[in-house]
Formats: structure tokens, sequence, C-alpha cells
């Protein structure tokens, strides 16, 4: 004779499948959920005029070294300064930061003959300790000011200097390609140093330009006036992508040197993140620059939808294995 003991019950198969699938969905929701929880923002920031006796005697415009790189989480906490960039054990002038997870974090040395640019060249930067390295040649002429990596990883970057949005090889520092030369309304855009280019998650560029910001078509180098913050001059811009609304971060070099964050699909409302960044001495110029993801919303949706299936098909087939059963008795 067999002795079934009713204290011990298997659990049904539906509800296990249902409860395993819950537990495939958190997982797979998690990495989603706890890259949004932060993201870390680099930034740049060059000495310039009001600094007598730090970068040099006298009202210096424009920027000069040194230029301290610094970082912060895109809610407004954790501000390090990773002190001056060196490259060869010197301070340098940098700018035109852009960041990729398998890139790393890339810039543009600005060489100087007094007061002017004369050329700049693509260097890495290591987050850590700030020591610079150089990559490739040097582009006579150019006045680099912003750069980004859209999403396929590519480098685009601003010339100040001849008002032209460039695509950089990242192996060699040379430009692809024929330059795009920028324009707003079929007439010719003068482009200030005082200026930056971001990709939003959408795959959108936007352009930081004194106190304006535009859209960029980087096909035609159309520009396309989006806001003006006329008490602000954005020399760094990056988008916060984790957050719904994409919020844009935005470094003002004019007066002390702010962060603030604008929320674009609110009127670009602006909020302050950080007032007067690394007080030492006034800046020149600077930058920002964060990660550009590769949107997947559909693999988050595919990946919810089956595993609704999977809790409903489980439902279904208690609910007809119990009915089977009743009909047995």
């Amino acid at each position: 004779m067999i002795t079934r003991n009713d204290s011990v019950r298997k659990m049904p198969a539906s509800a296990y499948t249902a409860k395993l699938a819950v537990l495939i969905l958190i997982a797979g929701l998690l990495p989603v959920f706890s890259a949004q929880a932060q993201v870390t923002i680099f930034g740049l920031k060059s000495c310039g005029s009001g600094s007598p006796g730090f970068c040099g005697s006298g009202t210096i415009p424009d920027s000069l070294p040194p230029t301290n790189l610094f970082s912060f989480q895109d809610n407004g906490s954790g501000f390090v300064d990773h002190g001056a960039v060196t490259l060869s054990g010197s301070g340098i002038d940098a700018d035109g930061l852009a960041f990729s997870q398998s890139q790393g974090l890339l810039a543009f040395e600005l060489q100087k003959s007094g007061t002017a640019t004369t050329g700049s060249t693509l260097i890495s930067i290591d987050p850590n300790s700030a020591l610079a390295t150089g990559i490739g040649s040097f582009l006579s002429g150019r006045d680099i000011r912003g750069a980004v990596f859209d999403q396929s990883d590519s480098l685009w970057a601003l010339d100040a200097a001849n008002d032209e949005l460039l695509n950089i090889d990242t192996a060699t520092g040379a430009v692809l390609g024929s330059p795009v030369g920028l324009n707003i309304a079929a007439n010719a855009f003068n482009l200030s140093d005082v200026s930056d280019i971001a990709v939003r998650l959408d795959g959108s560029f936007y352009v930081g330009n004194d106190s304006d910001i535009y859209t960029l078509d980087i096909g035609s180098g159309e520009l396309t006036l989006a806001n003006t913050d006329s008490v602000q001059g954005f020399s760094g811009m990056a988008f916060a992508n984790d957050t719904p609304q994409d919020a844009l971060l935005a470094f003002d070099v004019n007066g002390f040197e702010d962060i603030f964050r604008y929320d674009l699909d609110a009127g670009f409302s602006q909020s302050t993140l950080f007032l007067n960044i690394i007080p030492s001495y006034n800046s020149g110029r600077g930058d920002l620059a964060a990660f550009t993801p590769i949107p997947e919303p559909s693999t988050t949706v595919m990946l919810g939808f089956g595993l609704i299936l999977i809790v409903t098909a489980g439902i279904r087939g208690g609910k007809r294995l119990r009915s089977t059963k009743s009909g047995m008795a």
C-alpha cells in the first residue's frame, strides 16, 4: 500500500512556470534599472581671463593651460576634480572632450601661438590620473572646441576656426571624408570657440554656441535654433540618457563656471547641478562628455512580452489541468 504524505505538496507546474518567468524578467530588467541609477559625466575646464598669475599675466582671452579634468554624476552628486591634464609631463590646453565605452576618453590638445590657436591634436586621457597620450597627426589650422561619439561610435568634432563639422579617425587623428560647413537658413554660420556638440538618445545632434542651442543635420551642416538662454555661455554639453526626457547638461563659462540641467521635454526648463566649479581659477573654455548608448527598446519590450506569454500560458495550462482533474474525480 502506498501512503501519501499530504503535508508534502509539489508546486503545480503552472505556478512554477509563472514564478520562474517573473524571476527571469526581474533579472533581465535589473541591468536596465541599474544603468539608469546614475550616469558619469566627464568635463574639462581650461584657464582664461581673470586669472592673472595662474595661467599667465594680465587678462587672457580664449583658453590656456592648465585644463582640469573633472567628473560628476548626472543627478548632481559626486563631483570630483581629477587635476590638470598633462602630456609628457606638461600641462596643456585641451577641449573637444568625447567619451566612448570602447575607446575611452578622447579630447584635443590645442596648440597656441600667443593666444591664437594654430592647430589641434587628438589625445586620449586617463580618467583617473588625467594623463594624456597623443594620437596621430597634427591638424593644422583647426580649433576643435566640441566633440562627441555617435551611436555608431563614430567621432564628430566642431572646428571653430573654419566653422566646420569633422568626422575624425580615432586611430590616426585625421579627418575622414570631406568637412561639412555649418550653415543656418542657407547662410554660413560663425561658430564660436564657446561651443560643443552632443547626441541625444534618439540619435539627433545638438550644438551649443554661446547662449544658443541648435539641432544639427550632420549631412548638410544645417543648424536650427532650439533655445536661447541669454545669460549662459555653452562651452560644454552632454545628454544624460538615463532619464525619460533625455536631460541636457550644460557647462556655462560666463562669469562663474556652473553646470545646469535642461529638460528638453519641458520647454528647456532649467535646474542647477553645480555652481562655481573648481574655483581656484577662472575658466577660459571647457567641455562635457558622456557615453552615448545605442537605444535597444525592442530588446526590453520583447523580453517582457515573451515572459508575459510564458506566464499566461502557464496559468492557462494550470487551469486546464485542474479542470481535467475535477472532471476525473
